[in-house]
């Protein structure tokens, strides 16, 4: 991991911060910002600093790159520099700021941020409202997320979800539904073996962060009909593992495909049968104009599926992927391709 310090910030850090603010802001959303760049300074300058506890990630260069700053029980801006997100620092600027707030921590983000929803969430913060946009100088809806500490009464993100198994679609030999609280365990246990999250990262997850992961799926389908969701065996009721759509953090203007099946279910041909049957709802229910799959070079099985969907090659690219950031190569159909294909399937 880069060598980078957190620290409290000094007067002096002030234009730095305000840089480090302008650039991520900017890169995330699509939104201008409400106030000129002469005002933030001065904002950050004359209110942020004197008013709130404010830290600064520092290089060893003595570069700012990333800053927190919060109010009593508020991460109130919590913000990256593009050029370093996906090395780990926002994680530990949000762990610096638990410990500093074991009590809780309420923070805002826009709704059309799922990234920072995403990281948030795996974070441990829950999403407890969602507003019109009228609290809020950009005048874009958002939405209030917490942390409750030990100290307070713990909010679980787990219990906050249904899990109700509703079936989406179904194939002649599958069941494709939002998850069951007995799904759980069997899908942390996937998560869990190497050889199923060799590619993408490699890091095994644990109990916790699957658990999450699956609560945002649930959450993602109810708020806007995507989601990458449970595979049930029709045949004998077995959790298979996941297959869906959803929103992936570097192309959030896109809707990617994807899928993650438990070793033992590997070459049966379930994971193509169930993306099949996404791809249909995608352009035939959604009505979408295209969509994407995204996996590494060396992902041979993943590939083999992405050729048996009929999708063919986009581009090579640097994605990111729960704050990690791979080599990967992007896969493309269209609803146009789709269509033409119809007779053949």
């Amino acid at each position: 991991m880069d060598d980078v310090e957190l620290r409290t910030a000094a007067p002096a850090d002030a234009g730095a911060i305000a840089d480090v603010y302008l650039a991520s802001f900017r890169t995330t959303y699509d939104v201008p910002i409400a106030h000129s760049d002469e005002q933030v300074r001065r904002w950050i300058a004359d209110v942020v600093l004197p008013t709130q506890e404010v830290w600064v990630a520092v290089t060893t260069n003595g570069n700012v790159v990333a800053m927190l700053a919060m109010a009593p029980a508020m991460i109130d801006q919590l913000y990256v520099a593009p050029a370093w997100t996906g090395r780990g620092i926002g994680s530990r600027l949000v762990a610096l700021a638990k410990a500093r707030r074991p009590g809780g921590l309420d923070l805002y983000t826009f709704q059309v941020d799922r990234r920072a929803r995403r990281f948030y969430a795996r974070c441990g913060f829950t999403e407890v409202a969602h507003g019109d946009g009228s609290s809020n100088d950009e005048g874009q809806p958002d939405v209030r997320l917490a942390w409750r500490g030990p100290a307070a009464e713990p909010i679980d993100p787990v219990e906050l979800v249904k899990w109700g198994g509703e079936v989406v679609l179904t194939t002649p030999r599958l069941l494709l539904r939002t998850f069951r609280l007995d799904d759980l365990p069997h899908y942390a246990a996937l998560n869990a073996d190497p050889e199923v999250v060799r590619y993408l990262g490699g890091m095994p997850l644990s109990r916790e962060h699957s658990d999450d992961i699956a609560a945002w799926a649930q959450r993602h389908y109810a708020e806007d009909g995507l989601g990458l969701l449970a595979v049930e065996r029709r045949e004998d009721g077995a959790f298979l593992g996941m297959c869906g759509l959803h929103h992936q953090e570097s192309y959030p203007d896109d809707v990617e495909i994807g899928w993650r099946l438990a070793r033992e279910h590997w070459g049966h041909g379930y994971a193509t049968e169930a993306a099949t049957a996404w791809l249909a709802y995608a352009f035939d229910i959604l009505d979408l104009s295209r969509v994407i799959s995204i996996t590494d070079l060396g992902n041979t099985r993943s590939l083999a599926v992405m050729h048996g969907l009929g999708m063919v090659f986009d581009h090579e690219a640097e994605v990111e992927d729960d704050g990690l950031t791979f080599q990967c190569v992007v896969y493309s159909l269209t609803a146009e391709q789709w269509r033409s294909r119809g007779s053949r399937r």
